[in-house]
C-alpha cells in the first residue's frame, strides 16, 4: 500500500508489525496491541479476550481495563497481569458503550470510574485494592432515588484526574455531557448523583424538549475546557469550547480572559471521537483531524487515513491511541486494515 501523504508538521509511519489489531495503546511511549499481549502472557485467557474489543489505559501506565463495548464483562490488569474481573449492569449493555475510565491522582493512586450496579449510578474504586470510594445511600432523605435519569457512558478523566466527564444519554434518547469534580466526589459521593458542574444543565433541559438545545455527539476535557462536537438546531455540525472548569489556569499563550476560550467553529462533517493531545484536540472521523484547543481552528488533517468512525455512545469506539508527552505527541489509528502511527512536530504548529 502506498504510504499516505503527510503534512510537513507530522510524520506518518506504517506499523505492519501490529497487523490489524482490535486494540491499540501507548505504554511508556511504546505502541502495542494490549489484547494480543494479554493472550501472549496468559494463553488461558484467549477465549475471554476474544470477547473484548476496547481497552483503557491509566495515565501512570500500570493499569488497563479490557471491555466488551456492548457487553457486561471487563478485566482489569496491572503491569500486564490479570488483576480482577469487572462487570456492569445488563440494562442497556447491548446498545450503549461500556462506561469505564482510569485516572491517576496526584498522590499516585489510580481510580476506576464505572457503573457496576446500574448505568445510572456512577462509582469510584481504588484500582489497586478494589475498595469502593463512593459508597452512599441509594435514596435521599425524602425517600427519592438519587439517580438523575441519565445513563452514563464514555467516561473520561481530565488531566491529573481533577474532573470526570460522562458523555451519556437520557430519554428521548438525547446524548448529554456531565462533568464532575473528582475531589469533591471523593469527599461527598452524592456529588455523583447531582448534575455535576453547571455545564450540563442546559443539555439536561433536552429531557423536556428534545429540539430545544444542540445535542452533543462527542466531547472531551482539555485544560479545564469542555470541548464538544454537536448538531445545531439547523442540523449543522459545530465544534465548541465551553468555559474554564474550577481549579484550572489559562495557558500562558491563551488569547485573552477565560471567556475568550468560549469559541464555536462550524465543520463540514462530524469530527467523531475527540481526544486531548497536548495543546490540541484530535478528531477521529471521517479521518484524523487536529484542532487548536485555544481557537478550534483546523490545523492538520489526514484524508488518506479514513477511519470510518461514527459518533456517540451507541457505536463502537475507533481503534485509536494517543501519546501526549510534553515533547512527544503521537497518535495511532487503524485505516484500511493497517496501523499508522503519526508523530507530530508541535513546535511548527500554531
Amino acid at each position: 500500500m502506498r504510504p499516505p501523504t503527510s503534512p510537513p508538521d507530522a510524520e506518518v509511519i506504517a506499523r505492519p508489525d501490529l497487523g490489524t489489531p482490535r486494540s491499540l495503546a501507548f505504554s511508556g511511549g511504546h505502541l502495542h496491541d494490549p489484547l494480543t499481549d494479554l493472550v501472549r502472557v496468559r494463553p488461558h485467557l484467549e477465549d475471554l479476550a476474544s470477547t473484548f474489543d476496547a481497552v483503557s489505559t491509566s495515565p501512570c501506565g500500570h493499569y488497563q481495563v479490557f471491555t466488551e463495548t456492548f457487553g457486561e464483562r471487563a478485566l482489569l490488569t496491572c503491569d500486564g497481569q490479570p488483576w480482577r474481573a469487572l462487570t456492569r449492569s445488563p440494562l442497556h449493555a447491548r446498545t450503549v458503550a461500556y462506561p469505564v475510565a482510569l485516572g491517576t491522582l496526584e498522590d499516585g493512586r489510580t481510580l476506576i470510574a464505572h457503573c457496576p450496579d446500574s448505568p445510572e449510578v456512577l462509582e469510584f474504586e481504588d484500582a489497586l485494592s478494589g475498595h469502593l470510594l463512593s459508597a452512599r445511600p441509594p435514596f435521599s432523605v425524602t425517600g427519592e432515588p438519587l439517580s438523575l435519569g441519565v445513563f452514563h457512558s464514555r467516561l473520561a478523566f481530565g488531566p491529573a484526574a481533577t474532573h470526570l466527564l460522562s458523555a451519556g444519554w437520557c430519554w428521548h434518547p438525547v446524548q448529554v455531557d456531565l462533568v464532575f469534580q473528582v475531589q469533591q466526589a471523593l469527599g461527598d459521593p452524592t456529588h455523583l448523583d447531582d448534575v455535576g458542574l453547571d455545564l450540563a444543565e442546559e443539555t439536561l433541559a433536552a429531557q423536556g424538549d428534545a429540539g430545544s438545545v444542540p445535542e452533543p455527539q462527542d466531547s472531551c476535557l482539555w485544560n479545564g475546557q469542555l470541548i464538544q462536537a454537536g448538531l445545531s438546531e439547523e442540523g449543522h455540525t459545530h465544534l465548541t469550547s465551553r468555559r474554564i472548569l474550577p481549579g484550572h489556569t489559562l495557558p500562558a499563550d491563551a488569547p485573552g480572559p477565560a471567556d475568550a476560550l468560549d469559541w464555536t467553529r462550524s465543520l463540514a462533517d462530524a469530527p467523531g471521537a475527540l481526544f486531548p493531545l497536548g495543546r490540541f484536540i484530535l478528531g477521529a472521523a471521517p479521518h484524523p483531524r487536529l484542532f487548536c484547543a485555544l481557537s478550534g481552528a483546523t490545523l492538520l488533517e489526514w484524508p488518506d487515513l479514513p477511519t470510518h468512525a461514527l459518533s456517540g455512545c451507541f457505536v463502537r469506539p475507533p481503534v485509536l491511541a494517543v501519546h501526549a508527552a510534553e515533547t512527544d505527541l503521537r497518535f495511532a489509528a487503524v485505516s484500511a486494515g493497517r496501523v499508522w502511527e503519526v508523530r507530530l512536530n508541535p513546535h511548527h504548529l500554531n
